[in-house]
């Protein structure tokens, strides 16, 4: 009492003391959580508030720590989540394991939880090992989850969210038990009044339990610890304690038996001490008949625990998952479990000893000497502990006739033998299906690394060597491949292998109608595959294929596609013909690998015949070609070399064919050297060649030259041309140069350039001399016009002015002729030319004749380009004045562009007048043509042959088209490569 009262007085110094320190501080608010369905620790009551054990426990703690504390309750594996993410404070109460020590913190344990083993009241369940293999009720995230996955019990967990659901799961007759708080269970069996459940055999995982929380709080674990302290050592701990679980613990009832018996057993001593006199006389008989009584029941329980244990043990064995016999040491069989007979098919009734097990189980009876043998010596003692310590394998015949591989192990319990099965058909099954899988993979590889760049004169053994390792590996009678014919409607036998004795069907299986065997295709097609392991059972929609087939002995029959891109080509089949076989679905799908090498290998073979038939005909069209042509590879080396070459050089195609380090020069140059076709793969040749390198175009080189070998040495000038030969990927594979005779041209083209230097000289000369005397021509009318106006009638000095006009007009004619005659003689120039600059002269020029017409003028964007400055003045001069003078009506738009393509200029002048007929758009770009409309304006009609001219200087050429809604438009076009730059001008 005065402990208490002393501890009691050292509690509120230490209080007070506590709450002075931090009165003057901000209190810090420490959130808490808890599980909401753990009563009677913690839960959420009727009025949804948090109630229980661990809540007293916190609010007491924090009264007496003076802590400002927040708690909320929810699903316990999300709360716990929370703290461990450190997300919340602690938890008000967590059971302590290493693992969870790992991730968080905790307090001084206030109290020591225990778990239990719940089964309904019926159960036989009584202790922990008793729950192998049975079907157990767990919270999620419960210490139990940890735990039952450390001791690895059963696999057969069933998970939910509190231990309340577990129970009333337990309760309504589901599963086998539930572990649960042991005090929590009691609870929650009391307040449901789950009268048909019942706790059972030992306390399991019991250890510390108390607050958590975040790893690394150590100032609120502190505070937390001291707080529990203090309500140990006021008693108050044992208050709430006794509140929540007084009536559910064992010393609660002892406690409460031994406040009863002082009332009730009180006046009974007195009356005891009265009859201590009477009851010695009696001591020794009651002591004797005690003892015997004694001795019995000690009998009996012995006598019942050992039927309980052989009950047990019963049990146990026949619900044992393999088949366990028990033997006498006689060899008789004393025990078969249900197991035994359900595998094998026979009952202990059937089986009298050993023997006669034997003779049932190997029927063969080498089989069964050898395993008697082995049998004999277990029995005789003699290596009994090698044998169970080395269990053998054995092929067991069940009462059904089919094969059980099983592994046999013994031992010996108390001089009786105990022979247990365990049964591994399926692993033998397995296995032997993996090694022969295996056995197929490596067939299909050996089969496709050998086809891998085969030679398509040698395909044809090797798809009949592949047949027969095919069937001989698959254990089938014959192995074939069919193709589609060309026609697409019928199909043919190619390949066949046939085992001994078998009759091969490949001579009559040829152009087999593709209809007949529609059905059978059609499954082919949609499986992937066709796979009958019997003919006989093929139902009716297959009559027509089962027809055949029977008439042809196949029993099996397994065919495969042969796929290209997708698409079938044919395929390859597989028939039995001796028995019914099976075959595992995975072979099938390695056979497709086989189906597709040979289709790969049937499409590279005719791609091959293709292209050598190609190759010929290739090699027949270059023979007849009219120029001389020959074909070189990447090498080098001679291709092709036809006729006109022959023809050409003198040198026969059998000489040039297979010769490379440019043999084909001899013929040409009289030397060894890079030509034309090098300069194709390799630019760099041009450097040293003394031949001018033509243009290049689309990847193929021009060139014009002298050859003196030619046609046995007289010589002749070439137009050669050289080309790369690509594949579709652009692979460069070799080149081709053709040589056309041009001498005839170049010397039609040397007259025409001689008689275009004398036009040009005649015209320059006639223009000039006729200048001379057209001057004072003109001068002398003007004169006597001006002179003698008043002296002249009106007939004269018409005449005059008609004198005067046409030796204008002649002026003007001559020096349209030497324009014209000037037009050729002027380089391209380094520099681009900015065309609207020169757009912008001539208007500037014509800009008298633009005010007078009133038209309005538009000058789009035109581009940078290489042409000579004063030609590209004549052009523009003479379109612009063109469509002044025939615009038509006053105001009328001209508009003036021009742009440039990938190869090309294009430039125009477009106007709205009254445009030009079509029938003398042809003739309208000649010298001195004046159309219709023109017949009343002065011109000579040599400005437009002058545009056309230097159109045709540069490769191009000029016309005109109509203007939407009415007008002309003029064109033209340059075509040189280098005409455009990459500027252009608005």
């Amino acid at each position: 009492m005065y402990k208490r009262s002393f501890l009691l007085l050292l509690t509120l110094l230490f209080l007070s003391l506590v709450g002075s320190a931090t009165e003057t501080q901000a209190r810090k608010k420490y959130q808490f959580r808890g599980d909401k369905g753990f009563a009677p620790f913690e839960y959420l009551d009727e009025t949804g508030a948090p109630a229980g054990f661990d809540v007293d426990i916190l609010q007491a703690v924090a009264e007496v720590m003076n802590l400002d504390v927040e708690l909320s309750l929810g699903n316990w594996e999300h709360v716990r989540s929370e703290l461990e993410q450190g997300q919340i404070d602690a938890l008000i109460g967590m059971r302590y394991s290493e693992e969870r020590a790992a991730t968080v913190d905790f307090s001084t344990p206030y109290l020591i939880n225990t778990s239990a083993i719940f089964v309904r009241s019926d159960s036989s369940i009584q202790s922990f090992e008793d729950l192998r293999g049975k079907k157990i009720i767990i919270q999620r995230g419960d210490i139990m989850d940890d735990y039952i996955n450390v001791i690895n019990l059963t696999a057969n967990i069933v998970f939910v969210d509190n231990q309340t659901e577990a129970l009333k799961l337990l309760a309504s007759g589901e599963h086998d038990a539930a572990l649960c708080s042991r005090l929590r269970g009691l609870y929650l069996v009391s307040q449901l009044k789950l009268d048909n459940i019942t706790a059972v055999g030992p306390k399991l995982a019991a250890g510390p339990y108390g607050f958590a929380v975040a790893k690394g709080n150590s100032d609120l674990l502190t505070q937390l610890n001291e707080g529990l302290r203090i309500l140990k050592a006021t008693g108050r701990y044992d208050e709430i304690y006794q509140r929540w679980f007084g009536l559910y613990e064992k010393k609660t009832f002892y406690r409460d038996l031994f406040k009863y018996a002082v009332w009730v057993l009180g006046p009974l001593l007195l009356l005891l001490g009265a009859a201590t006199t009477w009851s010695w006389t009696l001591k020794k008989q009651v002591a004797l008949k005690t003892r015997e009584l004694s001795d019995q029941f000690e009998k009996r329980q012995h006598a019942e625990a050992r039927l309980e244990s052989e009950k047990r043990f019963r049990q146990l064995i026949e619900a044992s998952p393999v088949p366990i016999v028990t033997i006498g040491s006689d060899q008789r069989l004393l025990y078969v479990n249900k197991k035994f007979s359900e595998l094998f098919g026979y009952t202990l009734e059937e089986l009298t000893d050993t023997a006669s097990w034997w003779a049932l189980a190997c029927p063969d009876p080498n089989q069964r000497q050898a395993v008697l043998s082995a049998w004999q010596d277990c029995f005789d003692g003699r290596d009994p502990v090698s044998l169970a310590s080395e269990p053998f394998e054995v092929d067991v015949t069940c009462q059904n006739g089919s094969i059980c591989h099983v592994v046999c192990r013994h031992a010996t319990i108390e001089g009786l033998h105990v022979l247990v099965f365990n049964d591994i058909t399926k692993r033998k099954l397995a296995e032997t299906a993996l090694e022969e899988r295996g056995r197929i993979e490596a067939m299909v590889s050996d089969i496709s690394t050998r086809f891998i760049n085969l030679s398509f004169d040698k395909l044809g053994p090797e798809i009949d060597r592949a047949l027969q390792q095919i069937g001989q590996q698959i254990g089938f009678d014959r192995c074939y491949v069919f193709e589609l014919d060309a026609n697409g409607l019928t199909m043919s036998n190619t390949h066949e292998w046939c085992a001994k004795d078998i009759e091969s069907q490949l001579p009559r299986l040829q152009k087999v109608p593709w209809d007949n065997f529609s059905w059978y295709l059609q499954e082919l097609s949609e499986k992937g595959f066709f796979y009958c392991p019997s003919v006989a059972s093929l139902g009716p929609e297959a009559q027509v294929e089962r027809e055949e087939w029977l008439r042809e002995g196949i029993k099996s029959l397994i065919t495969v596609p042969m796929l290209l891109k997708g698409e079938m080509i044919g395929f390859i089949g597989l028939d039995s013909v001796k028995r019914e076989r099976s075959c595992p679905e995975e072979i099938l799908f390695l056979l497709r690998i086989v189906g597709e090498c040979f289709a790969n290998a049937l499409e590279h073979r005719r791609v091959d015949h293709k292209l050598h038939s190609a190759h010929q005909r290739l090699q027949d069209i270059i023979d007849f070609l009219p120029d001389a042509t020959f074909v070189v590879d990447k090498g080098g080396t001679v291709m092709a070399w036809n006729r006109a070459m022959e023809k050409m050089t003198g040198v026969a195609k059998e000489q040039m064919l297979g010769q490379g380090n440019y043999a084909y020069s001899e013929s040409l140059y009289g030397e060894r050297r890079p030509t034309l076709i090098d300069l194709v793969q390799n630019p760099d040749f041009g450097q040293n060649m003394d031949f001018r390198e033509g243009d290049e175009n689309a990847h193929a080189l021009f060139d014009e030259l002298y050859l003196p070998k030619l046609y046995g040495g007289k010589g002749a000038y070439v137009s050669a041309k050289a080309s790369p030969l690509c594949d579709r990927k652009g692979t460069f594979n070799g080149a081709i140069e053709s040589i056309r005779d041009i001498s005839d041209r170049k010397e039609a083209e040397e007259k025409l350039e001689a008689s275009n230097r004398e036009l040009e000289a005649f015209v320059y000369t006639v223009s000039h001399d006729l200048r001379t005397p057209l001057t004072p021509i003109i001068g002398y009318a003007e004169f006597l016009s001006e002179t003698y106006r008043g002296q002249l009638d009106d007939q004269a000095i018409s005449c005059l002015a008609e004198i005067s006009s046409s030796g204008n007009k002649m002026l003007r004619l001559m020096a349209d002729l030497l324009e014209l005659a000037k037009v050729g003689q002027l380089d391209m120039p380094r520099e681009p030319v900015d065309a609207g600059a020169v757009v912008e002269e001539v208007l500037e020029a014509l800009a008298q004749q633009i005010i007078q017409a009133e038209v309005q003028v538009t000058v789009n964007t035109l581009p940078m380009i290489r042409v000579a400055r004063t030609l590209l003045y004549q052009v523009f001069s003479n379109l612009i004045s063109n469509a002044i003078h025939y615009a038509g009506k006053q105001g009328s738009p001209i508009e003036i562009g021009g742009e440039c393509h990938a190869d090309s200029l294009r430039l125009y002048v477009r106007d709205h007048g009254p445009g030009i007929p079509s029938t003398e758009r042809e003739h309208i770009f000649e010298a001195f043509f004046r159309g219709s409309s023109a017949r009343n304006s002065a011109g000579s009609g040599v400005g437009l042959a002058t545009v056309q001219k230097i159109a045709r200087l540069y490769g191009g050429k000029a016309w005109v088209e109509e203007t939407p809604g009415g007008g002309a438009t003029f064109l033209l076009e340059m075509q040189e490569d280098s005409i455009c730059t990459d500027q252009t001008i608005g």
